[in-house]
């Protein structure tokens, strides 16, 4: 027998048993496939199809081999479906103690998008503005947009940040992105500035110096 288990946000929309096999009990996470002939014979076999719903990327799809009532054999396999929108370019940089996030995106939907919001953020203290983002018309399916942008702040010390958009229709249905990860540059007031020195040479006089100051932050700062 073989066991087929969706593993964490992903569930089978459709599965199909083919000729030659029979499905033994199944659910939105699991298929148990058995064959019509008392074993599975050697060679190469193609029983069955599927398709998943998920949450986000990856998918993760166990398979189990089971023979006198034990797994003998199992593997996890990984897909890559992508959801609802697709980032297709972004930058971030810091300006003035606040992160500006820059995007292009493309609606990977069957429905139009009239507003992106970002949720699900890591660190948790995360703040977006604008906290939604609206467009009219809206973004069509299979179109692209951008580039949009988020300024970001209220991260604390934390050198990465992780979120997801919630994607809507004008009739408030949804979808949720898969995580964007972002790596933060440096961007508190003492990362943009610093101090250097230059030696002097004077006359009569050994332990002379010039201070330079830099100020990459805030030209009032």
């Amino acid at each position: 027998m073989i066991q087929v288990t969706t593993l964490g946000n992903a569930t089978f929309s459709t599965k199909t048993v083919k000729p030659g096999w029979y499905d033994a009990g199944s659910n939105s996470t699991n298929i148990y496939l058995v064959p019509a002939t008392p074993k599975i014979n050697v060679g190469t076999f193609n029983p069955f199809h599927f398709c998943l719903d998920y949450g986000s990327s990856p998918q993760l799809v166990q398979i189990k081999w089971w023979a006198n009532q034990e797994v003998v054999c199992d593997t996890i396999m990984e897909f890559a479906c992508e959801n609802c929108i697709k980032i297709v370019e972004d930058s971030i940089w810091c300006e003035n103690g606040t992160y500006k996030y820059i995007f292009k995106w493309k609606n990977l939907d069957n429905f139009d998008i009239y507003k992106l919001k970002p949720v699900n953020a890591d660190p948790a203290t995360a703040l977006f503005s604008p906290p939604i983002l609206n467009f009219s018309p809206p973004v069509y399916p299979n179109n692209s947009h951008g580039f949009d942008t988020l300024s970001i702040s209220n991260v604390g010390a934390a050198d990465s940040l992780c979120f997801q958009f919630r994607a809507e229709d004008i009739n408030r249905g949804w979808c949720i992105s898969d995580t964007i990860c972002l790596q933060l540059p440096p961007c508190s007031s003492c990362d943009s500035v610093g101090f250097s020195l230059d030696t002097l040479m004077v006359m009569d006089e050994n332990c002379c110096y010039s201070i330079n100051i830099e100020n990459n932050y805030d030209p009032n700062f």
